[in-house]
């Protein structure tokens, strides 16, 4: 019996099912109806989401997180993007060069590079004429109202310019301006003019900000799971054939076309509006939009091309009334309605512009408030309105307040008794609050703890750099790392002897790293070997964990068999004499110990400490058999070859759906021993598929270099009842940051006590962004228990660690290893180490800390800079610096009368 049941669930907890609870004995499948939207905690919002339940989009440049409640970027506005929070949308175009004229820096993308010319006239062509709302100016001086004029065309260079109309300017800073500029219709060329343009470095010209973001929309009939909301959810990083499509789809219908439809919580005025689709989903269709309620008129747009993925609307001549809500509707009744993402470029419209343009007394967006929702008042000298785009007042911030938007200086108040502070001052009738002081109560604020020093958000003390390492917590105050963890966001894992706890900033263990671990934070897996025994040589030093049992044999002569092969990077030597670079060979073997041995090619050495040394060698194949040779070996006390480290562990993860409380992100939290059936399980399930098959991904933060993939798999007769007959055969697929590539079909084992691994004969010569396990059988659930990934993040040259977070410290400025930041070439002058990050004892300088600052510089302890020895008080009387050594020649002089 296959029955569908309609059933709302209330419980918020039920929320994570996802879509679908799986019934094992009625065969039943029950669908949870949309909740409504609850009230979010700004501090709880997901990443690049911000503002009143997380419902808006972080445009920030490189990836950066924004301030969750305000949207503020660390940094600058990623590309496209500008104006407050980064919401707006920059309209792209090409200036016309005249005159040999060079203009590229007006279309670089970056405020500090102006215009080198002579010329005070620019004239641009916007890429998707519109009409214009209001235009940004950046220039390397002082801001002059006056000293900008504009002119526009909408059809030809060769037509007469209009000038702007009633133009008004708001100073956002020093070197910032707003000009507010409307036109009736769209333009294609835009005339800058005036002596301002000597000095101008960018021109953001505003196409207007998403206002369909996560509004209400609605259908006609919904077709299996792809909703309407899908349409303005402002994704468009899932293929429409997906589980999870942020596509809608409509059921055809019998009496009309399907329809879908976009409502405004405010009423707006639109310019343009886009609409992406499947390229056979959408054609021949209408678009209407509708004025408010008071308003009988709207306008449609009838389109009727060859299918298509793209659609631009521009909307000109301008609507003469606001926009409440739009209309798409198929012009067919036999063909469902898709849509994928429909973004409307375009703002919220301002009290006084409705009655005067609009002709209507219905309130929207009252005189004297601004934002995205009209949430804010403005702050606007002699209570002036203020622009409803950025909250920028044409006759400047009111006394007290100051910022683009003129709010800067309206600080939550630090108040005795929580009462309200002054405006102007932030001073307190009342006093300040406990733990803080100052004019204005702000003094006594808790530092910074992010990740590169960098600043941490006002409103929640949150790092968009992440937790400094050794902290965590949406403040990043919290100074313990929870026990055996520790580093960035404390996600990194302690493999210290004996459970010991690491230290929860650097990961270095009390003593020795446990078993099977080595080399920095003792994070590196040591690949299982076993030594070839010969001639009766006792060979157990080698195999016993311990760096002070050393080679009592005469051999120079060692081969080991790795299980499992795999390409070798780096090894690890430790001797009990003084280390030799040139007292080692290595010779490799990938099938069998008859065949020829291949030496290493490019190999390159870094002294760790006076008796470990560290070996660069990458092959391009898996290994079987390593042959170690050469007068080392005769001092030999430990061997560690390098499997690589686990780069998966706490990475971003997904999957097709989520069974019961088995989230994705189990299978990379670094717990293995716990029971499936325990509350606490640290596996990963999918609930069941009918049509497609069920996957689990995972992302990397940094791109990897991958050696092999280990699967900790479940016991399928846990899910006796429901999948007796659970294939366990799975595929891997390595993704590059654009394109794919199929690894092939693995056939796990059942067994929980087993390790699936997976191992590239040929090593994978590219960069990977990011994994996917797909089962192969759509009824039946994908679980993992873990997923440990072998590898070494690919820095650029000149870095490492474990998130590229250190640049190398070599000397003549050379890369260094990525996975220790060992120097082939050694330290550079002034370090050692064996990253090279550790500065000279106070008493020592120079190449390899070796010499020694002079006795006689000046100060009790000696000491001199550690690069060059330098002495840092100066020196004694009587002698030469910089570094003391030699005396001053005293020239005598006798005069005789």
């Amino acid at each position: 019996m296959d029955e569908r049941l309609k059933v709302t669930i209330n419980d918020p907890g039920l929320r994570r099912l996802r879509d679908q609870l799986y019934d094992a004995k009625t065969l039943q499948y029950f669908y949870i109806t949309e909740l409504p939207d609850q009230e979010i905690s700004h501090a709880t919002c997901p990443r690049n989401t911000f503002g009143n339940q997380c419902k808006y989009q972080c445009h920030c440049a490189n990836g950066a997180v924004c301030d969750p409640v305000l949207g503020t970027c660390p940094g600058s506005c990623g590309s496209g993007f500008f104006g407050p929070a980064c919401q707006y949308y920059a309209s792209t175009f090409e200036p016309i060069e005249r005159n040999g004229l060079e203009l590229t820096w007006l279309v670089d993308n970056d405020d500090k590079t102006c215009n080198n010319e002579s010329t005070n006239n620019i004239t641009v062509i916007l890429d998707t004429p519109h009409p214009i709302t209001w235009i940004r100016v950046v220039v390397n001086d002082s801001i002059q109202p006056d000293h900008f004029q504009l002119a526009f065309q909408n059809k030809s260079s060769g037509e007469i310019h209009w000038p702007c109309q009633n133009p008004q300017t708001a100073i956002v800073d020093r070197a910032t301006m707003d000009i507010l500029c409307r036109t009736p219709v769209a333009i294609k060329f835009l005339t800058v003019s005036g002596p301002g343009v000597l000095s101008l470095c960018s021109l953001h010209i505003s196409a207007g900000r998403n206002v369909a973001l996560n509004q209400t929309t609605n259908l006609t009939e919904l077709y299996w799971e792809w909703y309407s909301k899908n349409v303005v959810d402002g994704r468009f990083d899932a293929p429409y054939d997906s589980q999870y499509s942020l596509c809608s789809l409509t059921n055809s219908s019998d009496e009309e076309g399907p329809w879908w439809t976009l409502k405004f919580f405010n009423a707006v005025d639109i310019n343009q509006i886009l609409l992406y689709s499947e390229t056979d989903r959408l054609a021949k269709f209408s678009l209407s939009i509708y004025p408010t309620a008071s308003l009988k008129s709207m306008r449609q747009f009838h389109i009727d091309p060859d299918q298509q993925e793209f659609y631009t609307l521009v909307i000109s001549p301008k609507l003469s009334w606001p926009a409440s809500r739009i209309k798409v509707q198929s012009a067919s009744s036999e063909n469902p309605l898709s849509l994928c993402e429909i973004i409307v470029l375009g703002v919220f419209i301002e009290y006084h512009i409705i009655i005067q343009s609009f002709s209507t007394s219905e309130t929207v967006c009252p005189q004297g408030t601004f934002g995205r929702e009209c949430e804010h008042e403005c702050n606007c000298a002699d209570e002036k309105p203020c622009f409803v785009s950025t909250g920028g007042c044409p006759t400047g911030c009111a006394p007290g307040f100051t910022g683009e938007d003129c709010m800067t200086g309206e600080h939550e108040c630090n108040c005795a008794d929580e009462k309200p502070c002054f405006v102007s001052t932030g001073g307190s009738p009342t006093g300040c609050a406990p733990g803080f002081t100052g004019e204005d109560c702000m003094t006594g604020e808790h530092e910074c703890n992010c990740a590169d020093e960098k600043p941490c958000f006002v409103s929640t003390g949150g790092c968009p750099t992440g937790c400094a390492p050794g902290f965590t917590d949406e403040d990043c105050m919290t100074g313990t790392c929870p026990r055996s963890t520790f580093g960035n966001q404390c996600k990194y894992q302690c493999h210290c002897a004996n459970g010991a706890v690491c230290d929860p900033v650097l990961g270095t263990c009390p003593g020795p790293c446990g078993s099977g671990f080595f080399g920095p934070a003792c994070q590196y897996y040591a690949t299982t070997y076993e030594p070839i025994e010969r001639n009766g040589l006792d060979l157990t030093w080698l195999v016993d964990n311990d760096d002070k049992t050393c080679n009592n044999e005469s051999t120079d002569n060692i081969t080991v068999i790795l299980d499992p092969p795999h390409p070798i990077t780096w090894i690890r030597v430790v001797v009990n004499d003084s280390i030799q670079p040139d007292n080692f060979q290595l010779a490799f073997q990938n099938s069998s110990i008859q065949e020829m041995r291949w030496p290493c090619q490019d190999l390159q050495t870094s002294r760790v400490n006076g008796k470990t040394m560290d070996i660069l060698c990458k092959t391009p194949v898996a290994i079987k058999f390593l042959t170690v040779s050469g007068p080392g070996l005769l001092s030999l006390c430990s061997l560690h070859i390098s499997a690589g480290r686990n780069v998966a562990l706490n990475q971003a993860t997904s999957q097709s759906k989520t069974f019961l409380t088995w989230y994705s992100e189990n299978a990379v939290d670094g717990r293995i021993g716990v029971p499936f059936k325990s509350p606490g399980s640290s596996c990963s399930v999918t609930a069941p598929l009918h049509e497609e098959l069920p996957w689990w991904m995972v992302k990397f933060f940094h791109n990897v270099e991958i050696n092999q993939i280990l699967f900790y798999n479940i016991r399928s007769s846990i899910f006796r009842g429901c999948c007796e007959t659970q294939d366990t055969r799975i595929i891997i697929r390595y993704y590059l940051t654009i394109g794919t590539r199929r690894i092939g079909r693995l056939n796990t084992h059942p067994d929980p006590h087993d390790v699936i691994r997976r191992v590239p004969f040929v090593k994978i010569a590219w960069p990977v962004s990011r994994i996917e396990v797909q089962g192969a059988s759509s009824g039946n659930p994908l679980s993992l228990c873990e997923v440990i990934v072998l590898g070494e993040t690919a820095c650029s040259p000149g870095t490492f660690g474990r998130e590229c977070e250190h640049k190398c410290n070599c000397a003549d400025e050379k890369p260094c290893f990525v996975s220790t930041g060992g120097c082939p070439t050694g330290c550079a002058p002034g370090f050692t180490g064996e990253d090279c990050m550790t500065e000279c004892d106070k008493d020592k300088y120079g190449s390899g800390c070796a010499e020694t600052c002079s006795m006689n510089c000046s100060g009790s302890d000696k000491s001199c800079r550690h690069t060059d020895g330098l002495c840092v008080n100066g020196c004694e009387a009587g002698y030469k610096e910089p570094l003391c050594k030699d005396r001053m020649l005293m020239q005598l002089m006798f005069y005789i009368k």
